[in-house]
């Protein structure tokens, strides 16, 4: 999951961290969607070694896209970055190298994919950042509702590998939640108290409170207190 993914991290890199989203597209032909997706969820230690040596080589700030062109038998027979602001071959080769040695699902058919790969650079301190082109909390109200949608997007995205890292259900990760979230004058989380659930999967509702945790949402005058409703799928907060 998300949170695993930054302290692995923090261990091999020493100048950032990264935690990675990721999302899978099919381009052309008919998949087993969940099939490919748990495949390649197998592979996630190796994802984060390559995304750890893209991060202290300075790249991946834009997303890694990797197009595939898997075969009957399952085998990607062919694969290339189509979006990445990675400069050299062989850094680049890393993540193609890791879908050549993915198992999918056999089909009747060939299939084109695409699997994304969003880079999310962790400070030294193991901090999320709000992205910067959302503004300040002193000058933009609504910082904290846009931060949060955009770090639940994110391990909303991570749902599918999550479910085979603990062997849950997908709809045993699905439903409503209610939090109440204290955010210190300094932007740092206090304290983070779960309303109301009705997610069944103990460890994914941790997750997302860990999550909320290290959230850095930057400065303001005063300590603050939101109160937020959002589902899994996430499709936006409902409430503040």
């Amino acid at each position: 999951m998300i949170i695993s993914r930054i302290l692995l991290a923090l261990v091999l890199v020493a100048s950032a961290a990264s935690a990675t989203a990721a999302a899978l597209r099919i381009v052309e032909g008919e998949a087993d969607v969940q099939g490919y997706e748990q495949a390649l969820a197998k592979q996630g230690q190796w994802f984060q070694r390559a995304i750890n040596v893209c991060v202290e080589r300075e790249y991946c700030e834009k997303p890694v896209v990797m197009q595939m062109k898997v075969d009957t038998d399952g085998r990607a027979r062919d694969c290339q970055l189509v979006n990445s602001d990675i400069k050299d071959a062989q850094t680049a080769g890393l993540f193609c190298s890791i879908i050549r040695n993915t198992a999918f699902p056999p089909g009747n058919a060939p299939v084109t994919a695409e699997f994304a790969l969003t880079v999310q650079v962790v400070g030294k301190d193991g901090r999320e950042r709000c992205p910067a082109e959302l503004g300040s909390r002193r000058d933009t109200p609504g910082l904290v509702r846009q931060c949060l949608n955009h770090f639940l997007d994110v391990i909303n995205s991570e749902r599918s590998s999550e479910a085979h890292q603990y062997g849950a259900r997908l709809e045993d990760m699905t439903g409503r939640m209610q939090v109440k979230i204290s955010i210190a004058p300094s932007g740092k989380v206090r304290d983070v108290d779960v309303v109301h659930t009705d997610i069944k999967a103990w460890n994914f509702r941790r997750g997302i409170v860990r999550l909320i945790e290290i959230i850095d949402f930057g400065p303001a005058d005063r300590r603050e207190t939101h109160e937020v409703v959002f589902r899994v799928p996430f499709e936006g907060i409902e409430g503040s």
